[in-house]
């Protein structure tokens, strides 16, 4: 008995009792800045996938999480993506403030926030300005996608 202890604690690790999702992105990391300035990065054709919100799940863990897909249809291997709310009114922090990239064979990223476990959510309203970033730090111009939520659930 004493063995079955911490062989169900080796099995089942704390890690599969939380909430979690897979990582659909890494931090993308640029070279130091080179004379090759002139390179041009195309302008990222972005599209907003599912938008999922938190609602009233009694017993589900992941009941208060908020997620927000987001395909980019023209990705390249060696760029990265910065994400800024230029306007409106959503949550905060869902996106990150470092470049990202998706992970290696995808072209869409998920984003996740702590959206709280109700079924009716405040509206999302946001306009989002997306840069593609190459490996040496070139940056390509803007694309601005509005990224909208009624606040129901499903």
């Amino acid at each position: 008995m004493k063995y079955l202890i911490p062989f169900f604690a080796a099995v089942f690790s704390v890690d599969s009792w939380g909430c979690s999702f897979p990582r659909t992105y890494e931090i993308f990391q640029t070279a130091p800045p080179i004379a090759l300035a002139s390179v041009k990065v195309p302008k990222p054709e972005i599209a907003i996938g599912e938008i999922s919100r938190g609602r009233d799940g009694i017993g589900s863990m992941c009941a208060d999480a908020g997620t927000i897909e987001v395909v980019i249809t023209n990705h390249r291997r060696l760029t990265g993506y910065k994400f800024i709310v230029v306007d409106g009114e959503g949550p905060e922090a869902v996106f990150p403030k470092e470049l990202i990239t998706p992970i290696p064979g995808r072209k869409n990223v998920r984003f996740v926030w702590l959206d709280g476990a109700s079924d009716i959510q405040e509206p999302i309203n946001l306009k989002v300005k997306v840069i593609a970033v190459n490996s040496l730090g070139v940056e390509s111009k803007p694309t601005e996608v509005l990224v909208t939520h009624s606040g129901t659930s499903h």
